[in-house]
C-alpha cells in the first residue's frame, strides 16, 4: 500500500473513530438538561516538549443535579488562554442516559468532533492528493 493510500485509510479511519466518538456532544444543546452551574477555579497545565512549553487552561466547575447533589468536573477542552475566572457563572449540559456533562458552549460541544473529522477528513485529502499525483 503506497503512502497516499495510508494516508486515505489513516485519515478516513480517524474521522470515523471521531464521528462515533463525539457525535453525542453535537447534539447535547438539543438534548441535554440545561443547568446553571458556577466556575469555581480554572486549572492550569503545561505541557512541555523539546523545544517549546506551553500552558492551558480549563475551568473547574460546580453545579447541582436535579436532585439535589452537588457534582464538581473539570471541563475537558482546555484551551491557551484562560477563557473563565473563578465566580463566573455559567451552564452545563447533562446528558441524563449516560451522565455526561459538557460547559454549555460551541467549542465544547462541537470542538472535539471538528478536530477528529476535521483532521481525519485533512489527511484523506492529503492521501488522495498524492494519489492523484503519482497518477
Amino acid at each position: 500500500m503506497s503512502g497516499g493510500a495510508w494516508l486515505v485509510a489513516l485519515g478516513l479511519g480517524l474521522a470515523a473513530v471521531g464521528w462515533v466518538c463525539h457525535r453525542d456532544r453535537a447534539s447535547m444543546p438539543t438534548t441535554g438538561l440545561r443547568l446553571p452551574a458556577e466556575v469555581v477555579q480554572v486549572e492550569q497545565r503545561t505541557l512541555a516538549t523539546a523545544d517549546t512549553t506551553e500552558v492551558q487552561y480549563a475551568p473547574r466547575i460546580r453545579f447541582q443535579h436535579p436532585d439535589g447533589h452537588q457534582a464538581v468536573f473539570v471541563a475537558d477542552v482546555w484551551t491557551h488562554a484562560p477563557q473563565h475566572r473563578a465566580g463566573d457563572r455559567v451552564h452545563v449540559l447533562v446528558d441524563v442516559s449516560t451522565g455526561r456533562v459538557i460547559l454549555d458552549s460551541p467549542a465544547h460541544a462541537w470542538g472535539p468532533l471538528l478536530l477528529f473529522v476535521g483532521s481525519g477528513l485533512l489527511l484523506a485529502a492529503i492521501g488522495v492528493a498524492r494519489l492523484i499525483g503519482r497518477a
